[in-house]
């Protein structure tokens, strides 16, 4: 026990400076081992920078949440109400995509371990402020619609679409699992400590996903680092059991031989030791992880963990949303879980940098790796993809803490606070500073947005440190 909260102490800078040069606002960090959970915390809560964030503060975990939709089916499953082979058509027969194939013998399988052929397309329903403009009575007609990127159960391509469907074809049972992992509705909020270099901070509000939208079972889910711990240690405990074949008569968990066997080959063409599950990426260690993180294609390589140590299988999923990015690591045989909950969609993925960090320290891999400079340069490659910066002409950005110079004219809005916090915004008219104001404690969740450029669902922050 003691050592694992050494581990998170001896990082304690490391995971300070990732989210200091990544732009993230606060964080939460948790380990269990054998049982016994450890946790740390990072920024702040509140505005006057006097409250952090703890172990039972509420962060939107976004796409950790498919590993519990597919919990959920196996539940079903194991009650005989559906079967994992049961085509999605024979359930829902207002599934009729133009893939004839895909409508014929797609299976709820298919859906949740991404090989559907069902496109990525999240700007679809990622969009209007955090709000998305389509609802869920819109979902069938959209994904008939949809053109199949290859033919079912060919390949891998990461989507949420699937997982909707999937929601949509037992929502007779869809309360259930809205009741089950959908119950906490409120976020705590958390204040940035600061914007950095050619970079700003924008308050916005939480991404609207929950049980009445379009994606709430792709990435709904609102959990506390209390909350998850308890979840993945039990769920370690019972893939250990699984793996040495003591398996209980009546177990908590249904289905995991379905659930956490490789379906597919993911992110590659050929076999590879790493595969998509149902709502999880399935590797080995001495390995690479990260698939599915916004850092996988920032980085030239992802770095090799766990050298030097014993082979084990692990378990890895990221999520994000507007103001969120998130991590999870399951280490069965070590019954060990990582989690990381950032409240900032920040210029990389603190979540995966600190989890990556965090699972170097618990297996004693010795590589030796740099996260800090990781978390550097895959900022300035973010910031360059994102923005056409050449590095040359970045060095001649505004200075720390002001707006950049442009032809404008600095126009505020004021927002009822009952609504939404009142924050001065920079638009593209005649130039100068602008200072953020006074609001109130439940400003929630941040964006981190290069000086350049200008999002269609947000709209930019500048911050004058020197009020």
């Amino acid at each position: 026990m003691a050592k694992v909260q050494e581990h998170l102490a001896a990082l304690q800078t490391t995971i300070e400076l990732i989210l200091k040069i990544s732009g993230s606002a606060g964080a939460s960090v948790g380990v269990i081992s054998n049982g016994e959970p450890h946790d740390s915390h990072y920024g702040f809560m509140d505005h006057r920078l006097t409250r952090r964030p703890d172990v039972d503060t509420l962060y939107g975990i976004g796409s950790l949440s498919k590993s519990m939709l597919a919990q959920t089916f196996a539940n079903l499953v194991a009650k005989k109400v559906v079967s994992w082979n049961d085509t999605v058509h024979s359930i829902l027969p207002e599934f009729d995509n133009k893939d004839k194939n895909l409508t014929d013998n797609c299976s709820i399988l298919d859906l949740l371990s991404m090989r559907s052929g069902l496109p990525t397309f999240n700007n679809l329903w990622y969009q209007g402020n955090s709000s998305p403009l389509v609802s869920r009575s819109s979902l069938m007609s959209m994904v008939n619609g949809m053109q199949t990127r290859f033919p079912l159960r060919s390949d891998w391509r990461y989507t949420n679409w699937g997982y909707a469907v999937a929601a949509r074809a037992c929502s007779n049972h869809w309360e259930w699992f809205a009741q089950l992992w959908l119950q906490n509705g409120e976020r705590t909020g958390m204040l940035l400590r600061g914007s950095w270099d050619y970079r700003s901070m924008l308050p916005i509000t939480s991404q609207k996903i929950d049980s009445a939208t379009i994606m709430g079972a792709a990435g709904g889910v609102c959990s506390s680092t209390r909350e998850l711990l308890l979840h993945y240690g039990g769920l370690v405990a019972a893939l250990k059991q699984e793996i040495d074949g003591t398996k209980t008569d009546s177990p908590v968990f249904n289905g995991l031989a379905t659930l956490y066997q490789g379906q597919i080959a993911a992110g590659q063409k050929v076999e590879t030791s790493t595969q998509y599950t149902l709502g999880w990426v399935k590797g080995c260690l001495p390995g690479r992880v990260g698939l599915l993180s916004e850092n996988a294609g920032l980085l030239e390589e992802a770095p090799l963990l766990g050298k030097d140590t014993k082979p084990q299988v692990l378990f890895t999923h990221t999520g994000s949303l507007a103001g969120f990015t998130t991590t999870a690591i399951l280490l069965p045989e070590m019954r060990s879980a990582i989690v990381v909950l950032v409240n900032t969609k920040a210029s990389c993925d603190s979540s995966d940098f600190i989890a990556s960090a965090v699972l170097e320290k618990l297996v004693g891999g010795t590589g030796d790796h740099d996260f800090v400079q990781m978390a550097s340069t895959t900022k300035i490659q973010h910031i360059f993809s994102q923005s056409h910066i050449s590095p040359a002409s970045s060095m001649d950005g505004p200075n720390h803490g002001e707006a950049a110079t442009t032809d404008s004219v600095c126009d505020t809005r004021h927002y009822d606070t009952r609504h939404q916090p009142w924050i001065a915004i920079l638009n593209k008219l005649k130039g100068d500073k602008a200072a953020p104001t006074e609001s109130d404690d439940k400003m929630e969740t941040f964006t981190d947005v290069e000086a350049p450029e200008m999002f269609t669902y947000e709209e930019r922050v500048y911050y004058n440190h020197s009020s």
